[in-house]
């Protein structure tokens, strides 16, 4: 799947410290999100049966005037443990660390029947909801295809990230 937005925080987070950008979620134990921490890291997670695998991306989110171009791209199928999950914000990879390598051909709950989907929040294994606390635009998600950002935005004459209409194939 590849879920792309761009997000302006106009707050850090909720009351819990959090600031949820989306997540699905069947159930308490199998849920996936991306979200904000209280000390501004960029964190996606991963929980299938129970057992926590997730990423934390080096650098902080903590310019308020700030909006940031978003894409996670998933692709459980990759031979290589590190290549299943791309996170790019404005157009550049991150890098980061992983709780535990993601393994291979394993659902992330988005776009299956079974999860409720979220767009500006994000469920927990606690059964909170953390709201995003901020500005939401040009949000897009397909399921089945794990694309670049270039899909969704570009370098202008100036150097500067900006949207671009997504010309991709949504899911069915």
């Amino acid at each position: 799947f590849t879920v792309s937005g761009w997000y302006k925080q106009t707050l850090q987070g909720s009351a819990g410290g959090w600031n949820g950008l989306w997540s699905a979620m069947a159930d308490s134990s199998n849920f996936t999100s991306l979200k904000i921490s209280g000390d501004e890291k960029l964190i996606f997670d991963l929980n299938v049966s129970g057992t926590n695998k997730s990423f934390t991306c080096n650098g902080v989110f903590r310019d308020p005037s700030a909006w940031y171009h978003i894409v996670v791209a998933y692709d459980s199928t990759d031979g290589t443990a590190a290549n299943r999950l791309k996170i790019y914000v404005n157009g550049e990879q991150r890098t980061g660390t992983f709780s535990a390598d993601l393994s291979q051909n394993v659902s992330a709950h988005w776009g299956d029947d079974a999860s409720a989907a979220r767009v500006g929040a994000y469920g927990n294994n606690t059964g909170n909801a953390y709201m995003h606390n901020g500005y939401m635009a040009d949000v897009c998600m397909t399921v089945g295809y794990a694309l670049a950002p270039t899909a969704f935005g570009k370098t202008n004459d100036n150097g500067v990230w900006i949207p671009k209409n997504p010309s991709i194939t949504y899911s069915a």
